[in-house]
């Protein structure tokens, strides 16, 4: 394999990567009354909800902890998560 055609094997994988990685992504939809800079009451378990793309998984980080919590969406794209 050449200098040229080692590039174009390179490029050609990076475009499948970086196509999945977009195919993959769950469009999460979360009700209204969700927004930012919203105050939650402290040390309380708090439920979220919503809708995203059927089986995904939907990550929520939340800025109190940092910690990455996940759950996936059913087959009609509702979920819900405790954090």
């Amino acid at each position: 394999m050449n200098i040229n055609s080692n590039c174009i094997s390179r490029g050609i994988s990076l475009a499948a990567v970086m196509a999945l990685a977009l195919v993959s992504e769950a469009e999460v939809r979360m009700p209204a009354f969700f927004s930012d800079n919203m105050v939650l009451q402290r040390e309380t378990d708090v439920r979220l909800w919503g809708d995203a793309k059927p089986n995904s998984t939907v990550e929520i980080t939340p800025g109190w902890d940092g910690k990455v919590y996940k759950t996936k969406a059913g087959k009609d794209g509702k979920w819900n998560i405790s954090v």
